[in-house]
Formats: structure tokens, C-alpha cells, sequence
């Protein structure tokens, strides 16, 4: 895929590249005409303007390549050979006066990252462009399921290379940050995570043996970090979630020394999951208010997915939405003034669309036919495309105007 932009203003539509490789997740940056954009597993910038292409990232599979040292001997024959040839120490003094200079005049380029035999993925840069965020998998390897498989075209049996065992070992993950500025790189320390250490509490009923069980783990347990969820001033949130799936954390992330602050967390014995939740590499649903100074997300903290706010300097929370039902889906309004919401406020048997003031309240519903409401908002959000059914009706589609009980 190529990338384009469009100006909505003049509807006027201009290609930016044009090549063999795929780019992809295009983004508007708070630097004034710049975009962002992946290329070939980097990350890289495009002025509007000067049509100026940047490279922030620098990510290679494999190792760096070790600097051959010479022996022992090979070093004390060049150090006597420079010693009695006036001529070869002269060469190598305008040799290295040279790289030198080149070096000088060398333009940056960001440091190259070795991924070894690791992969990846996520790669962001924050909007003032000051750090590149990515995420690092060391891919299991465990035996495959070989399914036979006997009705072929070929008229032999076929193996089908299904899926693991559960309970074989999963991949693991890690993110990294390269701060464009020190050209350094380094990485999320997840001990300084609250409850990192935790073990489930159904550990302690198959525990066996004379010795006292243990509450923590030795090492912290594995976890996967979704995000980063940027604000339009670079503050950056992120989401943990144990790979046990009992604990997903809100951190507010300080990408200058890689360290986390705790803004929410939400323990499940059973399992941390539910509308809006997200799932092992998904933040959910999760952003900034338009005051840039709170998060909203969705919780099952009460036992229902419901709408939350917290401020993230006074870590105060409140919930916007509560009751015996569950939010479904959230998001904000295109000029943010309010939010959206889908949830089956009327009963688990139905769900409709509602709009929601950023304080909180009660949700007012737009949708009215009782049943199954799914509804997808026209870009102007002045329409509603209502994919509707009821227990004896099947599925067909409306559109009504974007109001409490308009038909």
C-alpha cells in the first residue's frame, strides 16, 4: 500500500509514495505538516512541505557483526612497523585525520537496533517525534498438533499442521524505546510493576509438599504491553496484561528513563477479559479527554463493563457509566463533546446505541426498536446505518438520523 493525503477542506487528494514495499499505519504528528508512517519494519517521517523523508528507526534481524581484533603478534609487528617507517605512521596520521572528518560530516542517522532472532512489532513514534516505541517477540517454538486430514484432492492423507497443545510455552514479549535525541535505546524494567510477583490464588490448593507455599514468584511474571496511547502533548499511556490473564494494569508511561506509574489496576481471578477490555495485545478501549488531562476506559471493576475516567496527576478515578448492565463498545464523539456508546442498558436480550455527556450521567438512547441494535455512524455523524433484528425477525439494515427517536 501506497500513502496518500487528502485535504478535507478542498477534497484536493495527493500521493506521497509510490514504491514496491508496503507502507502502512499512517499518522499526524503535533509537529506542524509532518506525518509518521511503517516501511519495511521502520518508522519514518514525511514533511508535507519540503516533501522531506526521515528514517527514526533503524531495526535489522540478525547480530551485529564483532570488530575482528588482531593477535597479540599481528598488533606488536604493525606497532614496529610504524616505528621504523616514517612514511607508513605519516599515512595512517592522514588516514584516521580523514575519517575523522568524515565522520564530522556525516549526516545522523538514528542507531541500528539488531533484533537477533527476535522479531518486531508496534513500532510508534511519539507526536513531538522525540521517541520510538516498539515491541520485541522471541516467538515459541513448541511441537505442532499433526491432525490427518482424509479427504484430499490427491486421494492420500494429508497432514494438517494445527495448532499446539494448551499449556505449551508462549511467546514472550518485550517493549523498547529509542530516544532519537541521546540515540540510545532500552527497555521497560516490569518489576517496578505493583503485584508483578502475584501467583494466582488457585496455585495455593494444588500446592503439595512440607514446605510453606509461597504467595510471590521468584521472577516477575510475563506480560504483554499494549500501547503506547499518546496524548496531543506526548504524555503516553500504556496497558499491561499478565500472560496469565489475571491482571491488566494502566501505567502512565515516562519514556525519558522507561519508567511506570500506576493509574489503574484490575485483578480477575478467573480471567481479565469483557467488552471493551481488549484482549492479550489490545489496549481496549482506552483514550485521552479532550482536556488532555484525563484517560477513559472501560472496567469490570463493579462485576459490569462500565465508563471510566481517571486524572492522571491526581490518579483520581470516577465512573461515568454503572448499573446492571454492560457497556458494550465506547468511544468519542468527532468534535468531542460527548461519547457513544453501544450497551444493553434495557437487558442482556437487548443492545442499543446511546450518547453519553464526557461528565457522565445517564446515557441517552437513540435507538429505539427493541432487539438487536448494530450501528455504524456516517463520518458527519448526522446518520446512523442500523443493522437491526429481533428473536423472530433476521438481520436488515435502516439508516435514521443521528436523534432519540428518529425513524
Amino acid at each position: 500500500g501506497d500513502i496518500y493525503h487528502r485535504d478535507l477542506s478542498t477534497g484536493t487528494e495527493k500521493q506521497l509514495t509510490n514504491t514496491l514495499e508496503r507502507e502502512s499505519d499512517p499518522n499526524f504528528t503535533s509537529i506542524a505538516n509532518t506525518i509518521t508512517f511503517i516501511r519495511d519494519n521502520n518508522i519514518f517521517s514525511w514533511n508535507l512541505e519540503t516533501s522531506q523523508l526521515t528514517q527514526l528507526s533503524d531495526f535489522r534481524p540478525g547480530k551485529e557483526r564483532p570488530e575482528k581484533k588482531p593477535l597479540e603478534y599481528e598488533s606488536w609487528l604493525e606497532r614496529d612497523q610504524l616505528e621504523y617507517f616514517d612514511i607508513l605512521a605519516r599515512q595512517k596520521s592522514v588516514r584516521e585525520a580523514r575519517q575523522r572528518r568524515e565522520e564530522l560530516l556525516e549526516p545522523k542517522r538514528p542507531k541500528t537496533i539488531y533484533l537477533g532472532d527476535q522479531n518486531v512489532s508496534n513500532i510508534q513514534a511519539s507526536p513531538d517525534l522525540a521517541f520510538v516505541t516498539f515491541a520485541l517477540i522471541s516467538r515459541a517454538k513448541p511441537a505442532r498438533t499433526i491432525v490427518p486430514n482424509y479427504v484430499t484432492q490427491s486421494g492420500f492423507t494429508e497432514d494438517i499442521n494445527a495448532r499446539t497443545k494448551v499449556g505449551a510455552p508462549g511467546n514472550t514479549y518485550k517493549m523498547g524505546i529509542y530516544d532519537l535525541q541521546r540515540d540510545t535505546d532500552y527497555y521497560v524494567d516490569t518489576k517496578q510493576i505493583p503485584g508483578i510477583y502475584d501467583k494466582p490464588a488457585f496455585l495455593k490448593d494444588y500446592h503439595k509438599g512440607e514446605d510453606a507455599y509461597q504467595e510471590k514468584y521468584d521472577k516477575p511474571r510475563e506480560v504483554i504491553i499494549a500501547g503506547p496511547v499518546f496524548s496531543q502533548d506526548s504524555k503516553a499511556v500504556v496497558v499491561v496484561r499478565s500472560l496469565d490473564n489475571k491482571d491488566r494494569w494502566i501505567m502512565q508511561a515516562n519514556f525519558s528513563d522507561g519508567s511506570l506509574e500506576l493509574l489503574d489496576r484490575q485483578h480477575d481471578e478467573a480471567w481479565i477479559g469483557g467488552p471493551g477490555i481488549g484482549w492479550t495485545a489490545s489496549a481496549g478501549n482506552l483514550g485521552w479527554m479532550p482536556d488532555g488531562k484525563n484517560i477513559w476506559f472501560q472496567s469490570e471493576e463493579s462485576g459490569y463493563s462500565h465508563l471510566y475516567t481517571i486524572e492522571v496527576d491526581s490518579k483520581s478515578k470516577k465512573a461515568l457509566t454503572s448499573g446492571p448492565y454492560e457497556v458494550l463498545d465506547a468511544f468519542l464523539s468527532k468534535d468531542k463533546t460527548h461519547f457513544y456508546l453501544m450497551a444493553n442498558a434495557e437487558g442482556p436480550h437487548e443492545q442499543h446505541f446511546y450518547r453519553l455527556p464526557l461528565e457522565g450521567g445517564t446515557p441517552e438512547k437513540i435507538t429505539s426498536l427493541p432487539g438487536g441494535n448494530q450501528v455504524v455512524l456516517s463520518p458527519d455523524e448526522q446518520y446512523l446505518a442500523v443493522n437491526y433484528s429481533y428473536s423472530n425477525k433476521p438481520w436488515e439494515l435502516y439508516v435514521m438520523e443521528n436523534k432519540p427517536g428518529a425513524e
